[in-house]
């Protein structure tokens, strides 16, 4: 997942005499469930719903630039932060037997990740949908 977001410029200083522009972008590099299942057997359906605990590694790069009006002068930095998020999980899904130990799995998964504020990054929030698909066998 990779998002980024950017503030159009705004003028200030003494008589607007300084703009600035800001932007970030967010890079999920990592993420992570751990999740309670529990569903009830209908012949060979087994619908279920999922909840419980999203983890995820973010990469947050944060740049503002500043011009000077009156001169050719331009200030600019660069902050670049690995930062942990937590949050939710939750999903459904169904397995269906096709013969006594081979099934099919489809099943969908939301996860609500935050990353508090601090001095540098603002507060971040992050929906992430995610469907899949899968063959299993049981022994």
């Amino acid at each position: 997942f990779k998002g980024a977001d950017s503030a159009p410029q705004r003028s200030v200083g003494a008589a607007n005499r300084y703009r600035s522009l800001t932007s970030a972008a967010v890079d999920l590099k990592d993420f992570a469930s751990i999740r309670a299942r529990a569903g009830y057997m209908m012949g060979n359906f087994l619908p279920y719903a999922t909840f419980g605990v999203g983890l995820g590694n973010a990469s947050v790069v944060s740049t503002a630039t500043v011009f000077d009006t009156l001169s050719p002068a331009v200030a600019s930095g660069t902050v670049r932060q690995d930062r942990f998020m937590y949050g939710y999980s939750a999903g459904f899904g169904v397995d269906v037997m096709l013969v006594s130990c081979l099934f099919l799995r489809a099943e969908y998964e939301y996860q609500r990740m935050t990353m508090t504020a601090d001095h540098v990054s603002a507060p971040l929030d992050i929906g992430l949908n995610t469907v899949r698909a899968g063959l299993g066998y049981k022994f």
